[in-house]
C-alpha cells in the first residue's frame, strides 16, 4: 500500500527528514498517508529524541503539502529545479518541524 521513512538522520544536530508514500493512486485519500505520518512524527520524536524532521517535497504534489501543513510542518523555503522528474527538472519545497520539549 505505501511506506513511511526517515532518513538523513544527523544523530549531532538531532534531525532528519520524514517522509511517505502511498504507491496506487486508489489508495490515497482514505486517510493512510496521514496515519503513517502521525506515527513516524512521533516515532522519530518520542523514541528517537529528534528535535527537527524535514520534508522535502515535489512542487506539484499539493496533498502532500496540505498534509504536512496540517500536521504542523512550516514551509522555509524551495530547491529550485532539484529533482529530475519525467525529463523536467522540479523545485522541491522544504517543510519542517520543530519539536518544542
Amino acid at each position: 500500500m505505501g511506506e513511511v521513512s526517515i532518513h538523513s538522520i544527523d544523530w549531532r544536530n538531532l534531525h532528519a527528514q520524514v517522509g511517505i508514500c502511498i504507491w496506487r493512486s486508489e489508495d490515497r485519500r482514505h486517510g493512510y498517508g496521514r496515519a503513517g505520518a502521525e506515527w513516524i512524527i512521533t516515532w522519530a520524536t518520542d523514541h528517537l529524541g529528534l528535535r527537527r524532521l524535514e520534508a522535502w517535497i515535489l512542487e506539484d504534489n499539493i496533498a502532500s503539502l496540505e498534509l504536512f501543513g496540517k500536521l504542523g510542518f512550516v514551509r522555509e523555503g524551495t530547491l529550485r529545479k532539484r529533482y529530475l522528474c519525467n525529463g523536467q527538472y522540479m523545485d522541491v519545497h522544504v517543510m519542517a518541524h520543530i519539536v518544542n520539549k
